[in-house]
């Protein structure tokens, strides 16, 4: 499959509009986060490969928060 073949997975988690982020905790992004990677390991992928082949990222490719805070929030 795709992680086999050298794949990585870019995990856009973190919210990137102020208010989404604001609400956000980390606990809750990782539990969000972990979720994700336990349904794949169901799927028989091995965690440690889908730990290894991992990015986190924003959730959006372009950030549209009014602020430079905002954008660190995220980040």
């Amino acid at each position: 499959g795709f992680l086999d073949r050298g794949g990585i997975i870019s995990w856009g988690i973190t919210p990137t509009l102020e208010e989404q982020l604001d609400g956000a905790t980390v606990s809750e992004l990782l539990a969000k986060l972990e979720g994700f990677w336990d349904f794949l390991a169901s799927r028989n992928i091995p965690k440690e490969q889908i730990l290894a082949q991992a990015w986190l990222a924003p959730a959006r490719c372009c950030l549209v928060n009014p602020d430079e805070s905002g954008v660190e929030k995220s980040f």
